[in-house]
């Protein structure tokens, strides 16, 4: 259809399916072939088409909304909704204490994360980074949340590593759920914070920042080995 861009100004009478505008300075009038007919094809028969014809277009039609045709679906969705949320609030009072936000280690489970070091190897030690005052503050306020959860405890053993903020991705992928009408979402709240360390190896997380010196009870992010566990 590329040769449309250069016609100029194009006339179309949609009742009568007519199209006229001038070529060369010549009128040119297109009208509908009723011997032709539409039937539905799929793929593979167009495909098959445009390799014998060697010819065609394609027009790719998307739906619209009237203002009607909007006012009935909100509607339809409220009603949808009223139905859906006392459900949605029988399940939260019944698993009240998994959605809120939990002060305590996780339950002991099959599975706690481990870090394996050669036997000659001596403890780890680096320095703290130095960080600007917004860093500092953040720092402050993460080790305050984890000392008052008990995901972290003060450390007084040889290993120690700074600490580096890294700004989490959300990882919504909302382009994908465009027109979409049902849809769920699993989301854990600091998903490797719910599997604990093993206690041999709770030593090898201490992490030093400007206040202190701390531990790891649980599996900390950033770690190598991580993802395997979780």
């Amino acid at each position: 259809m590329q040769w449309l861009d250069t016609t100029g100004t194009i006339k179309v009478h949609w009742p009568s399916l007519t199209m006229v505008f001038w070529k060369e300075g010549n009128k040119v009038v297109l009208k509908r072939d009723p011997a032709l007919i539409r039937a539905e094809c799929s793929l593979k028969t167009l495909e098959k088409t445009w390799d014998e014809e060697d010819q065609g277009f394609l027009i790719d039609w998307q739906n619209y909304e009237t203002e009607n045709d909007s006012k009935e679906s909100k509607t339809q969705s409220q009603h949808g909704d009223e139905e859906e949320l006392p459900m949605i609030q029988f399940l939260l009072n019944q698993y009240s204490d998994l959605f809120d936000i939990s002060k305590t280690l996780p339950p002991k489970r099959a599975v706690d994360h481990r870090i394996f070091t050669l036997l000659e190897q001596k403890p780890i030690n680096v320095r703290p980074y130095k960080y600007g005052h917004n860093q500092k503050e953040e720092i402050e306020k993460l080790v305050t949340e984890m000392l008052q959860t008990g995901i972290i405890r003060p450390s007084h053993i040889p290993f120690s590593s700074p600490v580096l903020l890294v700004k989490k991705k959300d990882g919504e992928l909302l382009d994908e759920l465009h027109r979409a009408t049902v849809f769920s979402k699993l989301d854990l709240k600091s998903g490797y914070h719910q599997i604990r360390m093993k206690e041999e190896d709770i030593e090898k997380t201490a992490f030093r920042t400007h206040e202190g010196h701390y531990e790891f009870l649980v599996m900390p992010f950033g770690l190598t080995n991580a993802p395997a566990t979780f």
